[in-house]
């Protein structure tokens, strides 16, 4: 197994762990109201810029996540990802 081989398969298995994850802590937050971060939690009705800024966090650590995924894919069936 080559070097290119196993840093593309990382970037795949990476990209699925965040999209799903950051994908699924994103709806949670808007179905609650409240968004959860490292530094608190934040009710929508009560801190709603603290709300909306982490839901776009999430948001964009999904899209994060979408791109190493097809990164990943782009290196896997790419030309000269079997040397």
């Amino acid at each position: 197994m080559s070097n290119e081989f196993a840093s593309a398969a990382l970037l795949v298995a990476g990209g699925v762990f965040f999209t799903v994850r950051c994908t699924r802590s994103a709806i949670r937050e808007v179905r609650t109201g409240v968004g959860r971060s490292r530094f608190g939690e934040y009710e929508r009705e009560s801190e709603p810029l603290q709300f909306w800024a982490t839901f776009a966090g999430s948001i964009l650590a999904a899209l994060l996540g979408v791109i190493f995924f097809c990164s990943g894919l782009a290196m896997l069936l790419g030309p000269g990802w079997h040397r």
